[in-house]
């Protein structure tokens, strides 16, 4: 598990992003489950000589533990990691993040009671 800290800025910031159908869901998520889910987007753009600049959007995924800012970075399996030394992947693209929220979702309607 890795922990980190976030600002107020960052705790107000990262409770929507750009992406329509994603945030759709997100905010679904965080009424129906969690509010303490936060998702920080970044875009990378890739510039190359005599082409146009590649952007590729990616997603990190936190769960608020305390009001001081602590946050949970939510670490998503991939096949890269397993040749890689790093074990960490949180930078992810939305196919991950809406996946797991789906999941959460399907947990919350099928619970066991």
């Amino acid at each position: 598990m890795m922990t980190t800290f976030l600002y107020d800025h960052e705790l107000r910031d990262f409770t929507s992003v750009q992406d329509k159908e994603l945030n759709e869901l997100f905010q679904e998520v965080r009424e129906k489950f969690d509010n303490k889910y936060l998702i920080h987007e970044r875009v990378f753009t890739t510039k190359k000589w005599f082409r146009k600049p590649i952007s590729k959007t990616v997603y990190t995924l936190y769960n608020l533990l305390n009001k001081m800012g602590e946050v949970q970075v939510i670490n998503f399996a991939s096949d890269e990691t397993k040749n890689s030394r790093n074990s960490m992947n949180y930078y992810v693209p939305k196919s991950y993040i809406m996946t797991y929220f789906y999941g959460v979702l399907t947990g919350i309607k099928y619970r066991i009671k």
